[in-house]
């Protein structure tokens, strides 16, 4: 569907009671952007854009604005000049300026995606299946904010190297009070994550924390913890 997106207005009130608080949820082609519609009494008003909403180029800006899955995008908003925000009409993909998952958001992903400059002030949780293609673009790819958390919940069914499938030179930063969880999936664990502790491309800045809080697959580590990590 080309073009702006159009709202429709759908009543679907009863005559006993008209002035009911009515949402309108009305999806087109993800190409077309999305529209939601409130009536309140006999008033239609727009609830997250203008009525002509712009599709999103897949280089805007995004952050998250619900709890859910990456591959989603209405848990997504973007913009053109990271001031005006509107409902994403597609995903991020590495070829966005920036991502963020904003603080007290959880994004899953459980299947392929691409990321770059993505910024973790909420929660970031892989999922058996997900794989994490990380750009190599300017600054840092992957960057766990204070606070910020990447919880790893892949069963032994994954490894290291199919989850983080990282470009040359891309890399994971994790600032001072960030962390990075190891779960599994409650009774196994990916092979290898002891890699994100031992891969000089990843950074570890003081107070930052990598957790390992599953009862199996406890790593045996024969290499330096932590090479890149930053003392305070």
């Amino acid at each position: 569907l080309a073009g702006a997106a159009t709202v429709t207005a759908v009543d679907n009130t009863t005559a006993a009671d008209p002035a009911s608080l009515v949402s309108v949820y009305l999806r087109q082609a993800q190409t077309a952007g999305v529209i939601d519609g409130i009536r309140v009494a006999t008033t239609w008003a727009d609830a997250l854009c203008p009525q002509t909403c712009t599709p999103s180029a897949t280089t805007d800006y995004y952050r998250s604005v619900a709890n859910g899955n990456w591959a989603d995008h209405i848990n997504w908003e973007s913009s053109a000049n990271n001031i005006s925000w509107q409902p994403a009409s597609m995903a991020p993909t590495s070829a966005a300026n920036t991502i963020t998952i904003q603080a007290g958001h959880t994004i899953s992903v459980n299947n392929a995606v691409s990321l770059d400059q993505t910024v973790v002030d909420g929660i970031l949780e892989t999922q058996t299946g997900s794989v994490l293609n990380i750009a190599n673009g300017s600054g840092t790819d992957i960057n766990i904010a204070a606070n910020g958390l990447l919880r790893i919940r892949n069963s032994n069914a994954n490894s290291y190297a199919s989850i983080f499938v990282q470009a040359a030179g891309a890399n994971i930063t994790v600032q001072g009070s960030g962390k990075i969880t190891v779960f599994g999936d409650g009774s196994t664990v990916p092979a290898n994550l002891h890699t994100l502790a031992t891969n000089t491309s990843n950074t570890w800045n003081h107070n930052s924390i990598f957790e390992w809080n599953c009862g199996s697959g406890t790593p045996s580590i024969a290499t330096p913890v932590l090479p890149s990590a930053v003392q305070a």
